[in-house]
């Protein structure tokens, strides 16, 4: 058994569905490894419900495509709207630099996939960081550019 994680998932990891299969394809470094995953459940459909949920969760980290259609598969909108984050993502899965300042910006309603919320810094760490931050006199100028430059690639 292994584990990798689906941070950075769409660098190495294609996924693709067909009805209640995933079938995944990994490659890292010069390997390549493939492997499927097929739901189970008391009928067909209730398997197909159960992939389509898997898929859902995948949409997070990695564009899922269906076999039928070859084009990503048809998840909830993150975003609760228009522009929502499935509509904004590149072919990778990522979000364009602009959709991300506004986000930080507070300028739309994008709800970022998981893979944007997740920190190298550990929680228990923030604090002292913080703290060290504040203490800088020059931390607040600091600060107001680091908004200004945001504002300007929101507006580009």
């Amino acid at each position: 058994m292994e584990g990798f994680s689906l941070i950075d998932a769409p660098s190495f990891l294609k996924v693709v569905r067909k009805a209640d299969l995933l079938l995944f394809s990994l490659k890292i470094k010069n390997e390549s490894r493939m492997f499927r995953m097929q739901f189970g459940g008391g009928s067909r459909e209730q398997a197909v419900e159960h992939c389509g949920s898997a898929v859902l969760t995948l949409q997070q980290y990695v564009t899922v495509k269906s076999q039928d259609t070859g084009q990503p598969t048809q998840g909830t909108d993150l975003a609760g709207g228009a522009g929502s984050t499935s509509e904004v993502r590149d072919s990778e899965g990522r979000l364009p630099i602009k959709c991300l300042a506004q986000s930080l910006l507070g300028e739309s309603k994008l709800s970022l996939p998981l893979a944007y919320r997740h920190s190298t810094l550990p929680s228990e760490e923030l604090g002292p960081f913080l703290r060290l931050c504040l203490l800088d006199q020059s931390f607040p100028a600091f600060v107001e550019q680091v908004e200004k430059e945001l504002r300007k690639i929101a507006n580009e």
